[in-house]
């Protein structure tokens, strides 16, 4: 009995200060992320609670370790329990450095974005916590054979009552009924990265890649102009989850992961008690990135019949609540491997896929690619977007079966389309280069039976920037006066063309840095500073041109030369946010190095060399 007093004791002065570390920790993701700034009152007690319970778990669990450990070395010899008490020391030195230094990157995940008096505020906190139960820990071992002090069993009784009451709060505020005014409505938002508008047989592609997408088309509402805020996937899926342009929101560079001060739709999501998870194929949508904010799992499955299968799972799990699931594929992205839509004499002659290296050399000007060889590569990528109809597809369908995706909002887009040498034969097959129509026109569709209309068809151009407004609204949940983007709902219930307004795109990943601005059927391009040379790239571009979509969708004609009337508000607006962007000194913010594994997964999909 006076053994399980003692455990009892010693683990519950380690909750105690995991519980005190955790809090601190909390405070730390509140205060970054600005979540009573954004009115995420629910999100902050969800986060605080969170942070409290798991350092009384990881507190506790030391504290009964070390108190095992320690005693039983005690119980052998003096001496054992004397060396035990050095090494712990000297690792708690070698270790607390390395953890607020070398590994603060893993350790402490934002602290890009924290002043440094708060970082080293909280290092200090938690070593301090950390170093005092190490300490007593050890005086407790040495003097085992004196009696224990109430102020002892005090403290025990406090961390294990704090971890109780942290593990209530967690378990009451989750289970709070919806923010007021919210629907409840499950929502499914469904990214196919790499898939260009073109491709949609809604949209009149002759080849029947995307027959699953097309029947949603016919079941909710096609965009048919929705044009991306880049030509990449790490600033283009952060524009679809804050409203912002890429510059604004910060992410345009591999080393800048989004802000935790932004307000994202998981989080406003989460904020208003809805379930959040996320299945993607990692590299630039990986939680590294930011983009874990406000979801309760966020898991990197790799493939998309293993992230079909897992969202289904979960899914499937939650049953009746309210959620928020983000599916996301690379399966249309390069390397291009299917052959269901490749001509057969390619196929005799013994084609073979382009693989990474080859893709490199293309890109460094070392490797040129003959006209059959453009045309078998992209098949090949008509024969991913196939695949990846074919796999999401199949998981919307069997959603539909059982009777669940007709009580959710269902939303497919894509990010960024792909270069297939229609403009660019140093960097086709690819992205992130350019601002032409073949990397920003993206298919939109959403589908919600009783609240979106069946087969309508929006003419007029719309932005991702209008995804988040348009679920809120759909939700119920107010916006925030930042979003850029705006809600389409009198488009999905009406099929009423709404407003035209400037569609913007920026952040090119590669080659010196452009601007684009639609309005209507004109599109001015900028290129601010045409020699620049940015990842290795010189692409030898124009400093202004100009188009008419209407005329010349493929953007083969450029005006500059001969500046339409109608285009010189076009190309100011333009230049005002260039201007904007350079004086504010916008390129995102502090950058970190990437991870190892992380490096490797984008080197696999042709981004690092």
């Amino acid at each position: 009995m006076q053994q399980t007093g003692h455990l009892l004791g010693a683990g519950g002065q380690g909750a105690l200060a995991g519980w005190a570390a955790g809090l601190a920790f909390g405070g730390w993701w509140v205060f970054l992320g600005k979540d009573f700034s954004h009115s995420l009152v629910r999100l902050a007690t969800l986060r605080l609670a969170f942070g409290a319970l798991a350092g009384a778990v990881v507190g506790l669990a030391l504290s009964i370790l070390l108190h095992l450990i320690l005693s039983f070395l005690g119980r052998k010899s003096a001496r054992l329990l004397a060396f035990a008490a050095a090494l712990l020391a000297t690792l708690y030195l070698v270790v607390a450095p390395l953890v607020a230094f070398r590994l603060r990157a893993t350790f402490l995940p934002w602290y890009l974005y924290s002043p440094r008096w708060l970082t080293l505020g909280l290092i200090l906190v938690v070593g301090s916590l950390t170093g005092g139960l190490l300490i007593l820990r050890v005086r407790e071992a040495l003097a085992a054979n004196r009696a224990r002090h109430s102020r002892s069993n005090w403290i025990g009784a406090t961390g294990w009552g704090l971890a109780l009451l942290s593990l209530l709060a967690l378990a009451v505020v989750s289970r709070l009924p919806l923010a007021s005014g919210a629907t409840g409505r499950p929502i499914i938002l469904l990214s196919l990265d790499t898939m260009r508008g073109d491709r949609l047989g809604a949209l009149g592609y002759p080849k029947p890649l995307t027959p699953h997408l097309d029947a949603l088309a016919s079941q909710g509402v096609l965009f048919e102009q929705a044009t991306s805020t880049a030509p990449w996937t790490l600033p283009s899926h952060a524009s679809i989850f804050t409203s912002l342009l890429p510059f604004d929101h910060g992410s345009t560079r591999e080393t800048r992961p989004l802000r935790p001060s932004l307000s994202m739709l998981a989080e406003r999501l989460r904020n208003a008690g809805y379930r959040t998870a996320a299945f993607t194929g990692g590299a630039y949508v990986s939680a590294g990135f930011g983009f874990g904010q406000g979801f309760e799992i966020y898991e990197d499955q790799g493939g998309a019949e293993r992230i079909a299968a897992a969202a289904l799972k979960w899914v499937r799990s939650v049953k009746d609540q309210p959620y928020f699931v983000f599916v996301h594929t690379y399966e249309i992205h390069f390397p291009y491997t299917h052959t269901e839509f490749v001509d057969k004499r390619f196929l005799d002659q013994g084609m073979k896929p382009l693989d990474v290296e080859q893709l490199a050399a293309i890109h460094n000007g070392k490797l040129a690619v003959a006209p059959d060889e453009r045309q078998f590569e992209s098949e090949l990528y008509d024969g991913d977007v196939a695949r990846a109809d074919f796999v999401m597809g199949r998981m919307l369908d069997q959603l539909q079966q059982e009777g669940i995706l007709d009580r959710a909002i269902l939303v497919v887009l894509s990010d960024h389309g792909d270069d297939l040498w229609d403009h660019d034969d140093y960097w086709s097959p690819g992205h992130g280069h350019s601002l032409y129509q073949e990397l920003l026109h993206v298919p939109l569709i959403v589908r919600a039976p009783g609240l979106v209309m069946a087969g309508g068809r929006i003419r007029t151009p719309v932005s991702l920037l209008d995804v988040l407004p348009t679920l809120l609204a759909l939700e119920g949940i107010p916006g925030e006066s930042e979003d850029q983007g705006r809600s389409l709902v009198a488009s999905l219930s009406q099929g009423s063309e709404p407003d035209p307004v400037p569609m913007n795109a920026e952040a090119t990943e590669y080659g010196p840095e452009r601007f684009a601005r639609r309005e209507g059927s004109l599109k001015a391009i900028l290129t601010p500073k045409p020699d620049e040379l940015r990842g290795g790239i010189d692409r030898n571009a124009r400093p202004l041109e100009v188009f008419d979509l209407q005329s010349d969708p493929h953007e083969k004609h450029d005006l500059s030369a001969a500046l339409p009337p109608e285009a010189s508000a076009l190309v100011e607006d333009l230049w005002k946010r260039v201007e904007r962007v350079w004086q504010r000194g916008s390129q995102g913010g502090p950058s970190g190095p990437i991870p190892k594994e992380l490096e490797e997964q984008l080197r696999s999909l042709g981004y690092v060399r």
